[in-house]
């Protein structure tokens, strides 16, 4: 499964409160990440999701635009562009950070994995 789609289906509450903490109202932010998960997980699908979290992160108007169509998450939210880079951004480093955990997790479960082969 992708990464990134896995981590809207199973952390939604993540993002809604990361996106709060920017501004966002509750219902605000449920509407955007309604709107935006499914452009930003095609993104990632086409483009890789390093380079789209790349292009989010770099929180630039005139980088984002190249991946995500940020004027139609803008409209079927009712907020301003200003604000869909904003929660974009913040959606970016939520996965970096979700992304960061796992991968300790990963690396860990297998450093156990090995020393547990080794020893048999």
């Amino acid at each position: 499964m992708d990464f990134v789609k896995q981590c809207f289906e199973e952390e939604p509450t993540i993002f809604t409160e990361r996106l709060q903490a920017v501004g966002f109202s509750f219902e605000q932010a449920r509407q955007f990440i309604t709107d935006a998960s499914p452009v930003i997980i095609e993104s990632t699908q086409k483009t890789g999701a390093f380079r789209t979290i790349t292009f989010l992160l770099s929180g630039r108007q005139r980088q984002v635009p190249k991946i995500i169509d940020v004027e139609v998450i803008a409209k079927s939210s009712a907020i301003n562009v200003e604000q869909v880079i904003k929660g974009l951004h913040e959606i970016a480093l939520t996965l970096l950070q979700v992304y960061s955990k796992e991968s300790k997790s990963f690396v860990k479960a297998a450093s156990s994995f090995s020393v547990l082969k080794q020893a048999s």
